[in-house]
């Protein structure tokens, strides 16, 4: 019977280093899924290799199961956050290089949907099926919207918005700023 391994217990470390409790946690996690990927990531960790282990990756297309993946998933995801891993990379510059990449794949793709909306000549015959098929189905599943009910969820809140910045939510900062509703919101 395995002894029950508290956070805390996991959390503490010597120098700087993961203690033998993480270790030994980490280990028989790694031997539980007995994969390639949980062995790579056992290796990496044991050597002490924290800039190869935190850019494991799994990528779904790559297995034959689902729990395959969620296993190896797993695996690669127990440690990201672990504080103590001497990195070479600054995680948090890492963090917002990433954020900014995927934004930017977002602003493109958005930028192409507003394309096709403002000349819809634009669609290709098929992909105007799909996303059409798509949209029946979403509009399917979440109904057609009760404007009554949803108005009186609507509030006044302190929180920023794209128009008035976090220092600036009172009441009259709010009104003073431009209308910050899209166009399609207005119509409600």
């Amino acid at each position: 019977m395995h002894k029950q391994i508290h956070t805390t217990e996991l959390q503490e470390s010597v120098n700087g280093q993961p203690n033998d409790l993480l270790r030994d946690a980490f280990l028989l996690l790694c031997e539980s899924i007995a994969s390639p990927k949980s062995l790579a990531a056992w290796l990496l960790f044991r050597d002490s290799e924290p800039d190869q282990f935190v850019e494991l990756d799994c990528e779904p297309n790559d297995y034959l199961s689902s729990s395959a993946y969620a296993d190896d998933v797993l695996v690669v995801k127990f440690l990201s956050k672990f504080p103590n891993l001497k990195l070479t990379v600054d995680p948090e510059a890492a963090a917002w290089a990433t954020f900014n990449k995927y934004e930017d794949v977002c602003r493109i793709t958005n930028g192409r949907f507003k394309a096709l909306d403002l000349d819809p000549s634009k669609w290709d015959p098929f992909l105007y099926e799909v996303f059409h098929f798509a949209k029946r189905k979403i509009e399917r599943v979440l109904g057609r919207p009760d404007f009554n009910a949803i108005d009186s969820l609507f509030g006044w809140g302190p929180g920023a918005t794209s128009s008035s910045k976090k220092t600036k939510t009172t009441a009259y900062a709010k009104f003073s700023n431009r209308l910050d509703v899209t166009s399609n919101a207005l119509v409600m």
